[in-house]
């Protein structure tokens, strides 16, 4: 499957804003022949939206036969990850453009009126997307306090270090990672306030016990992946 293709089929599609942004993201953890398996949190993470809409992007995406998923058994009742199949759909969609071009024994005149009104959708949320960039809004995930993510942007200021767009998507990374460890990311920021660090690290005395049961560690998909990759996951 070409990716590139791939991508461009999804732009050229009449999905809304959310699900082509979602889809971009997800592509870029496409390797061929080895599986994609980015958490949502990441995903959340890498696109700045909180998990709803992400998932509400995936969903689409999945409807409109863009992906498949597959939760993959890591033991008992536990899972290891979504596993994301991208879908061939150039050719599905030509044979369907040509479909419709031939097909005359329809009014196609509310068709058209319903893929102008998506249109406008789509474009009405680029816009949104855009004055939001304007504006300098930088969305961060529901586990996060807002204040305390606040409070460190302006401490990087004061410190004539101001984080960029992608600084921000780093960080949030990390604080994802130091979340999944089982440590409070929340006590990471104003671990790095206190200390004037523009990077962040977890506070290894505020270990949140039990936080991440049900996430497998980055070992654990590691050894995962390589037996998903060799053929030998039971």
């Amino acid at each position: 499957m070409n990716i590139i293709e791939w991508r461009d089929s999804l732009l050229e599609s009449p999905l809304n804003y959310k699900a082509k942004y979602i889809g971009l993201i997800l592509s870029q953890y496409y390797r061929p022949k080895r599986p994609t398996f980015p958490a949502i949190r990441t995903l959340s993470a890498m696109s700045g939206l909180t998990v709803n809409p992400v998932q509400d992007g995936l969903d689409i995406l999945i409807r409109e036969e863009f992906i498949k998923r597959d939760k993959v058994r890591m033991s008992g009742d536990r899972y290891l990850s979504n596993i994301y199949t991208f879908c061939n759909v150039t050719e599905a969609r030509t044979v369907s453009r040509n479909d419709t071009s031939n097909d005359t024994s329809n009014d196609t005149s509310n068709d058209t009126s319903r893929g102008d009104t998506e249109r406008e959708e789509v474009v009405e949320e680029e816009e949104k997307k855009e004055e939001a960039q304007k504006k300098n809004i930088f969305l961060i995930p529901n586990w996060l306090e807002k204040k305390d993510w606040g409070d460190y942007l302006q401490m990087r200021k004061e410190k004539k270090k101001e984080a960029t767009h992608r600084a921000k998507q780093m960080i949030i990374g990390k604080l994802e990672e130091i979340r999944k460890k089982g440590f409070c990311p929340n006590k990471a920021l104003q671990q790095s306030i206190v200390n004037n660090w523009t990077s962040v690290f977890e506070d290894k005395n505020t270990r949140v016990q039990n936080a991440q049961e049900d996430l497998m560690t980055v070992e654990e998909m590691k050894k995962e992946q390589e037996a998903i990759a060799n053929g030998t996951y039971k």
